[in-house]
């Protein structure tokens, strides 16, 4: 009897699944999911394949521009592109017309070891193989190992001390471990411009100015007499001024080529009986100045110093 019961129990459960009585099933199991598919995309590919829904419109950004391509009725789309580089990261986008429909990240795969650039003063050996392989470097005598990135194939190697002037030697080995490629590479020189300075001196070129007349103040120190109060500095002025004509009348006389001399003399010249001695006293004096003329010197480009480029170094000593 219970045989029965349970068989029976069976058979009504049975029915009642089909007929939809027990609740609806969780939503990630019935579900479909979602069809997007693109095929590995490797360096310099002009072309980005794969498989979705039919009809639907594949789309793929690069740099500032977004290029599509519309599936055909088995699904099947290839997105014409410019050439892709090594390492490059991609998202592929589904739309069921304007309506988006699903996504998928892609990596540009390197086809062959590629090695970045590095400097003697690099600390550091990177670039793009394989994804999962593992790759060896060997530099200045020391061996480092790294896995490449399983999804970009990016790899980086950290070094103890900078790579200076030894070339890297670099292993790689496919998942099995077998070795697929071996690449030497010299260090690509840093080069730094070496200057040295330079200088200009001034142009420029003379032109002749006029120096406009011009009186001049100032006090001097004068003998004065005290007799007859003369200036007798302002006397011996004019005595010199008209010794040639005085000359003439006076032919026998002397001349006093000193203001001293003059000045013992002065009733004499002077004619005026004078027979007291002088003092010094400060007077005011206008000396006049006549106009002239003088060279000067004109600027046309001031002197400067210039930083001249003489050649180049690299930090591991090399020149050119």
């Amino acid at each position: 009897m219970k045989k029965m019961k349970v068989r029976a129990l069976a058979v009504v459960l049975g029915v009642m699944m089909s007929a939809g009585m027990i609740g609806t099933m969780p939503a990630d199991v019935q579900a479909a999911k979602k069809k997007l598919s693109v095929n590995r995309v490797y360096e310099q590919s002009t072309r980005i394949k794969g498989k979705t829904k039919g009809k639907y419109v594949v789309k793929v950004r690069i740099g500032k521009r977004t290029y599509k391509a519309k599936a055909s009725k088995k699904g099947k789309f290839s997105i014409k592109v410019p050439k892709v580089k090594a390492g490059k990261k991609y998202t592929v986008k589904a739309y069921k017309g304007k309506k988006y429909y699903t996504k998928k990240t892609i990596y540009v795969i390197a086809k062959k070891l590629r090695l970045n650039k590095f400097t003697a003063n690099s600390k550091t050996i990177s670039g793009y193989t394989r994804p999962s392989y593992k790759v060896k470097v060997t530099i200045n005598k020391t061996t480092y190992a790294v896995k490449a990135n399983k999804n970009s194939g990016y790899f980086k190697v950290k070094l103890k001390k900078k790579a200076g002037t030894g070339n890297a030697v670099v292993k790689v080995y496919d998942t099995k471990g077998k070795k697929t490629v071996s690449q030497t590479q010299k260090h690509s020189h840093a080069w730094e411009k070496q200057y040295k300075t330079v200088h200009h001196p001034e142009a420029g070129h003379y032109e002749t100015v006029v120096v406009p007349a011009w009186d001049e103040k100032k006090q001097e120190e004068h003998w004065i007499c005290y007799g007859c109060k003369l200036d007798l500095n302002v006397e011996y002025e004019k005595y010199k001024a008209n010794w040639e004509e005085r000359k003439k009348l006076y032919p026998d006389e002397d001349y006093c080529d000193t203001l001293s001399s003059f000045c013992t003399l002065h009733r004499y010249i002077l004619n005026n009986g004078c027979t007291s001695s002088w003092h010094d006293e400060l007077v005011d004096v206008t000396i006049h100045h006549d106009a002239t003329t003088k060279k000067q010197w004109v600027i046309d480009k001031k002197a400067y110093d210039e930083k001249v480029i003489v050649g180049y170094r690299c930090d591991c000593g090399a020149k050119k």
